[in-house]
C-alpha cells in the first residue's frame, strides 16, 4: 500500500527522530511505519504530530549526567568542563 507525505510531514518526521540513536531511530520507524503509515493512503498533521510525540517519549533514551560535559556535548569529545578538582590554576589564584 502506497503512503503520500508531504514534504512538512517528512521534515516534521526526521526533526523529531534527529536525537535518537541509530538504535532507537531504527525501533522508532519501524514503530511509526506499523502503527500509522502501514494501513492508510493519507493521515492529517495533528494525527501524525501527536503519533510522533508518543513515539519519541517511548523510545527517547537523554544522556545521564556522566554522559554529558558542562557544554553540552558528549563526554569525551572535544573541550568539555573539567571534573571537579582538576581545575589548572586554580589554586595559584587563590593563594
Amino acid at each position: 500500500m502506497s503512503m503520500t507525505l508531504s514534504d512538512t510531514q517528512i521534515a516534521q518526521i526526521l526533526l523529531i527522530s534527529r536525537p535518537l540513536q541509530p538504535k532507537e531511530r531504527t525501533a522508532f520507524m519501524a514503530a511509526l511505519f506499523q502503527d500509522l503509515l502501514n494501513h492508510r493512503e493519507e493521515i492529517g498533521d495533528g494525527e501524525l504530530g501527536r503519533t510522533l510525540r508518543d513515539l519519541q517519549h517511548r523510545y527517547f533514551q537523554p544522556p545521564t549526567v556522566n554522559e554529558i560535559s558542562y557544554y553540552g556535548a558528549p563526554a569525551g569529545r572535544g573541550r568539555g568542563y573539567p571534573a571537579a578538582g582538576t581545575l589548572r590554576g586554580a589554586r595559584r589564584r587563590a593563594e
